[in-house]
């Protein structure tokens, strides 16, 4: 049950962003508008890649007890993202900047090797991962079109910048979700 509940913090984080103030640059940006624009919830990133994380790893590990290869994998990329959380402030300093993209990145890289772990190197989840690359390429070049259009259509202020990394990650996100709740 936990891990069909896991996305929902991010979820509601991200739907809360993109509502009150549209698609940003990366999740990770996201903190920065808080912080600006409502500071005293910028803790709310922070709560939601953590809770995300753990949810997602304690579910899969209540359901699949034994520890296997893809069980450890997703245990890394979960604190991975953990990390990116913890290193919020990614433009303070050096070693915070760095931090966080080697978690996010990180993150990332281990979950989509999990769903490998998990479903093989032939599944339909390699398919998956190839389309979202091919997605996010896709985006960079038309996203300005599409969210015009969503833009006009929703009557949305137009809000966004290059959106190319925000939508990889919701991507990633949801691909490495779906992998943990089949």
């Amino acid at each position: 049950m936990i891990k069909y509940i896991s996305i929902l913090p991010i979820a509601i984080y991200l739907f809360f962003i993109w509502y009150r103030f549209g698609v940003q640059k990366s999740i990770s940006e996201s903190y920065y508008i808080l912080q600006k624009r409502l500071p005293k919830y910028r803790w709310t990133f922070i709560a939601a890649l953590v809770a995300t994380s753990l949810l997602m790893i304690l579910g899969y590990a209540i359901e699949q007890p034994e520890i296997k290869a893809d069980t450890i994998i997703l245990f890394f990329a979960g604190l991975g993202i953990c990390y990116t959380a913890s290193a919020a402030e990614f433009k303070k300093d050096k070693i915070t900047e760095t931090w966080h993209r080697y978690g996010a990145v990180g993150g990332y890289i281990l979950g989509y090797a999990f769903i490998i772990a998990l479903f093989g190197i032939d599944s339909i989840w390699f398919i998956a991962i190839s389309l979202s690359l091919f997605i996010m390429e896709w985006l960079d070049n038309e996203s300005k079109k599409n969210f015009d259009l969503l833009r006009e259509s929703l009557s949305i202020k137009k809000r966004y910048t290059n959106t190319t990394i925000w939508w990889a990650e919701v991507i990633g996100l949801l691909t490495i979700y779906l992998a943990t709740i089949l």
